[in-house]
C-alpha cells in the first residue's frame, strides 16, 4: 500500500517523512491541499492542516488508515473514519512543549504589555511609564490550570520556575503521587476561578467544554485576573470575555485560538480590536524544531499499521466497527 503525506507541513517536515519511511515502503508527498481533494486513490494518510472529512473518506474508498499530526482532531471526522472501519491516530503529548512555551509567552506578553508598549515605540513615543497599574511578574502569583495533561503539566513546570504557585482542576484528578512530583494542587473549579491570578485552558474542545469559560465563570474570577486559551477557542463564549474586559471586570486576556479561525475570520471581528487581548494565531504547536519530535513518531506507527502490529495512539477506537 502506497502512504501519502498530504497536507500543510512546516519547512523540512516531508523530506524527513522520506528518510524516515523504509525504502521498502512507497511515499508519495502531496502539498497542495486542492490536488489532495480530488483524490480516490489513497489507501494509508499521514496528515497535517488538511480537513479530512466525511465526503473525503467516501470518496478514498481504498483509504485503511489515517495519521494525524499532533494529539487535535478537529480537522478529522473521526466519526466517520471509524464507521467505515479506518482507525485515526493522533500524536498526543509531542507539541505539549511547543504550546506550554507559548502559553508562558502569552502570560507574560499581558502582564507585562509587551504590545502596547510595542506599538507605542514604534510610534516614536517613550511609553516606560505608561500602564504600570497593570503590569505584573509572574512571581508569588497563583496559576490556575484546567487541564492536567502534557501540556498542563508542563505550564505548571515552567511557571514554578518562575516561583508562581500551581493550582489545577481537572475531571480526571492526578494521583496523590503524581500531584506532589508536578507540585500541583487539586481544587474545584469555582476555587480556581476565584483564587487564581491567571486562568490558563489546556482541554480539548468537546460539547461538554463549549462556552466553557463563559459569563458565569467569568464572574467569579478577579479583575485583576489574566485569561489564558492556547487550546480551542471554542472554550470561551467570546461575547461575555469582551463584555467581562469592557467593563474591568477582567484585567486581559491571552489568546492563541478563536471562535473564528483562518478563512472563517474576518477583519471586523470584535475579538481582533480589544486592547486587553493579546492574540496569536493559533501557532502554539507550530515551531521549525517540531517536526524533529513529530516526524519520527507518524510515520513510525503509520509502518506499524502496514506491518499489522499493535497502532499507538488509537483517537477514534470508540467509532470503530
Amino acid at each position: 500500500m502506497k502512504i501519502v503525506v498530504g497536507g500543510s507541513f512546516p519547512p523540512g517536515a516531508t523530506e524527513l517523512f522520506l528518510k524516515e519511511i523504509p525504502a521498502e515502503y512507497s511515499a508519495e508527498i502531496v502539498t497542495d491541499l486542492e490536488a489532495l481533494k480530488k483524490r480516490t486513490d489513497i489507501e494509508v494518510l499521514i496528515t497535517r492542516g488538511f480537513e479530512v472529512t466525511r465526503e473525503f473518506i467516501e470518496q478514498n474508498p481504498k483509504l485503511k488508515f489515517i495519521q494525524k499530526w499532533g494529539s487535535g482532531l478537529n480537522a478529522v471526522d473521526v466519526q466517520a473514519a471509524g464507521e467505515m472501519g479506518i482507525p485515526v491516530c493522533n500524536v498526543p503529548g509531542a507539541n505539549s512543549y511547543a504550546v506550554s512555551e507559548l502559553t508562558i509567552l502569552l502570560m507574560l506578553a499581558v502582564y507585562r504589555n509587551l504590545l502596547y508598549h510595542n506599538a507605542k515605540l514604534k510610534a516614536g513615543i517613550w511609553s516606560k511609564s505608561d500602564l504600570v497599574e497593570r503590569t505584573y511578574c509572574l512571581r508569588g502569583k497563583t496559576i490556575g490550570i484546567v487541564g492536567s495533561g502534557h501540556i498542563g503539566r508542563l505550564v505548571a513546570k515552567k511557571v514554578q520556575a518562575f516561583d508562581a504557585e500551581t493550582i489545577y482542576y481537572d475531571v480526571a484528578r492526578l494521583s496523590p503521587e503524581e500531584e506532589a512530583a508536578h507540585h500541583m494542587t487539586f481544587v474545584p473549579l469555582d476555587e480556581l476561578l476565584r483564587t487564581s491570578d491567571i486562568v490558563t485552558l489546556h482541554i480539548p474542545l468537546l460539547e461538554s467544554t463549549k462556552n466553557f469559560i463563559s459569563k458565569r465563570e467569568l464572574d467569579l474570577m478577579k479583575p485583576t485576573a489574566v485569561l489564558i486559551n492556547a487550546a480551542r477557542g471554542g472554550l470561551i463564549n467570546e461575547p461575555d470575555l469582551l463584555d467581562a474586559l469592557d467593563h474591568d471586570r477582567l484585567m486581559g486576556a491571552g489568546l492563541d485560538c478563536l471562535v473564528n479561525e483562518k478563512d472563517k475570520l474576518h477583519a471586523d471581528d470584535p475579538m481582533l480590536h480589544n486592547d486587553k487581548i493579546t492574540l496569536m494565531p493559533h501557532v502554539g504547536g507550530t515551531s521549525n524544531d517540531l517536526a524533529q519530535e513529530m516526524v519520527p513518531r507518524m510515520a513510525a506507527n503509520a509502518v506499524r499499521f502496514l506491518k499489522g502490529e499493535p497502532l499507538l495512539s488509537v483517537a477514534n477506537r470508540e467509532y470503530l466497527c
